[in-house]
Formats: C-alpha cells, sequence, structure tokens
C-alpha cells in the first residue's frame, strides 16, 4: 500500500509512537498552519523530508514553530517505514487531507478547517465517496428496536445504500451486521484499536470482499476510550447523507451526537418514534428530526452537488474564492454526470488533473 509523501511527512509530525522522546510532536493546528504556509511558496509537507534548512528557517520566523523540534520530527524516518510496514501487512493504509483523490471531500464540506488530517483505514476506499445512511442507536435496546434495526439496514442495502456506523454494541453493530450479511456495503468509524479490529474474524472476510471498510482517525496502535469513542460519532453523521437515530437516552453519545448534527445542519436527521418517557427521541423531533416515515431513500446515496465538492476541493487547495472556481469549472463543462460510477471516477481525477488545466 502506498502512502504518499506529504502523508508520510504529516505522520512524522503528528503520530507520537514514533517521535523522539524528548520531543513534543506538532498539534493539528500548527501542521495546517505549515501546510498553509508552505503553499504560498508552492512547497509542500512533502518538502520537510529533502533538504530542507530553507523551509525550516522560514516555518520558525513566520510561525514560531523552533526549527530543531520539526528536524528532530522528521528524523524519525526509520521508525515511520517499520510503522507503514506493519500496518501494510494487516490490510491497513492511511491518507491525508492532502491525498486529495482519495481523501471524502464531504468531510472538509461540512467539517471545513476541522476535518481532521490523517484518516487510517482498512478495506475498500471506494465507499468512501458513495454517501450513505448513518446508522446510531442506544447499545441497550429492546427486542423491537433490535429487530428493527435489523430490517431498516437490509432494506438501504437493496436500495444500494451504504450504511455508516460506529460499530459499538447494540444498534450499530446489529445495523452493520445486517448490512453485511445481506451484501451491502458498510463504513465502520471506529475510535481506535484498528489493529485490533482488522484481525477480528467477522469483520475480516467482508473487508477482503470489500464490502466492509473501517475508518479511525486515531493511530491504529492506539486503545480505546470514553473520550475517543465520543469523539468519533460526529464522523458518522459527517460521512452520510442522512442519519436514523434507532433509540437514545436523554443524555450519552447518540444524543448528543445527534443534537449536534442538528445544529449544525450537517445531514438530515431521521428518528424512530418511541413513547418511552426515558427517550430522548421526543427532545431529537423538537430540535428538528424527522420521523423514519420522512426518509427519502433516494436522498441517501452520494446526492451532494459534485460541481460544489469540486469547487470546495479545488479552492481550499488553491485559496480562491468558492465563485472563482464555480465559473473556471462551468467554462470546462464538468458539472454534469450520467452515472454514479462517472461520480466517483471524477473525483479521484479532478483534483488533480483539473487543477493544473485551471492555474
Amino acid at each position: 500500500m502506498i502512502t504518499s509523501d506529504n502523508t508520510k511527512a504529516i505522520l512524522l509530525l503528528r503520530l507520537k509512537s514514533i517521535c523522539p522522546v524528548d520531543i513534543e510532536v506538532l498539534k493539528p493546528a500548527e501542521i495546517k498552519k505549515i501546510i498553509a504556509l508552505l503553499s504560498e511558496t508552492k512547497k509542500e509537507p512533502s518538502d520537510l523530508l529533502k533538504d530542507n534548512k530553507r523551509i525550516l528557517n522560514l516555518i520558525e520566523s513566520e510561525l514560531g514553530i523552533k526549527e530543531s523540534r520539526i528536524s528532530k520530527l522528521v528524523s524519525s524516518s526509520m521508525a515511520l517505514s517499520l510503522k507503514l510496514s506493519n500496518w501494510s501487512k494487516l490490510g491497513i493504509w492511511v491518507i491525508s487531507s492532502l491525498d486529495h483523490a482519495q481523501y471524502p471531500v464531504e468531510l472538509k464540506m461540512k467539517y471545513r478547517d476541522q476535518a481532521p488530517l490523517l484518516i487510517f483505514g482498512s478495506g475498500n476506499k471506494e465507499i468512501l465517496h458513495k454517501g450513505g445512511v448513518g446508522m446510531v442507536g442506544s447499545r441497550a435496546i429492546t427486542p423491537n428496536e433490535d429487530k428493527y434495526a435489523a430490517l431498516a439496514a437490509e432494506k438501504f442495502v437493496r436500495k444500494d445504500i451504504p450504511v455508516i456506523t460506529g460499530g459499538a454494541r447494540g444498534v450499530d453493530e446489529i445495523s452493520m451486521m445486517s448490512a453485511l450479511e445481506n451484501g451491502g456495503e458498510v463504513i465502520c468509524i471506529l475510535p481506535a484499536e484498528l489493529t485490533k479490529k482488522v484481525l477480528l474474524p467477522n469483520y475480516r472476510e467482508f473487508i477482503e470482499n470489500k464490502k466492509l471498510t473501517l475508518l479511525s482517525i486515531e493511530d491504529p496502535d492506539s486503545g480505546w476510550s470514553a473520550g475517543r469513542a465520543m469523539a468519533r460519532n460526529k464522523f458518522i453523521y459527517l460521512l452520510s447523507n442522512g442519519v436514523l437515530v434507532v433509540a437514545s437516552g436523554l443524555s450519552g453519545g447518540t444524543w448528543s451526537g445527534a443534537m449536534e448534527c442538528i445544529k449544525k445542519n450537517w445531514v438530515p436527521v431521521y428518528v424512530k418514534p418511541s413513547s418511552d418517557q426515558k427517550s430522548g427521541i421526543n427532545d431529537l423531533i423538537e430540535a428538528g428530526a424527522k420521523v423514519d416515515s420522512e426518509i427519502s431513500l433516494e436522498n441517501l446515496t452520494s446526492s451532494l452537488d459534485y460541481e460544489l465538492l469540486y469547487s470546495y476541493e479545488i479552492a481550499a487547495i488553491e485559496k480562491k474564492s468558492i465563485r472563482s472556481i464555480k465559473s473556471k469549472l462551468t467554462k470546462l463543462k464538468v458539472k454534469s454526470l450520467d452515472s454514479k460510477q462517472k461520480e466517483v471516477k471524477i473525483v479521484k481525477e479532478m483534483n488533480t488533473k483539473v487543477q493544473k488545466d485551471l492555474f
């Protein structure tokens, strides 16, 4: 599995497990500032891996990040090579926000400058560009909710809609396994422990069949924590075209994640109605969630405006306005496509090919 030089550079600056013991890794905000500064001089993070004295001086003078700190971090290339080799043997890949043809554009559109620098995964990357429906809910659920989750996932599969979950016990796991067992595609977003999860027999089969893609924004060797689990929840919404909440309490990860999505208007939130007084479903409806009968299946596949996707993507790279990018794309007549296959293909090719034509 090939890892780009830009991604290697970001890993060296960010990965605690390979950095020298006396050096602190850079924060995401610091790395993003470096990327922005380098782009102004037509440079990239990969240039830090070369003869970089001049670049390091620029970073220290403009951003105050010590030259010695970055030098020591990027000197861990041997440790990184070993780490990447071990991950590759497990079928784990890593992409960065600078891998424009592979990185999910939805994350950049919805999460803007807070989109994670690094995404670790295993499985079919193509699924990342298909949209889908998020399915979330409580860990402890009733038999009725269990059956509902399984049948809903099966229904989405029949309509060729990928299911996106967090893989937790309860609704997440039931909907994921129902989708997979019925031949569907699933994105499972893990809070941590990717190197352990890829070895689970019930995951391995579906990963190899290109039906299951595991994702994490944490180091694959990192351990589980409640904080990481809570942080993971929002990415189910950010990668989806809509989310179905099967069950929720009046607090907790499911409830807070759905509320955040509603308030920030990332995607539509749908709920399974509940008469349980301890359920948080009615609160979600009051906040703006819709009942499951209002789900529009055709809007749960990759229904994003791809001209707008390209515009956001290229504007972010080139630091130009969305309006100017859209104008140029319109002139190039790339705004309408006649199949989903072409949509996915152009997401991959557009950012490398058209950028050269435009700029």
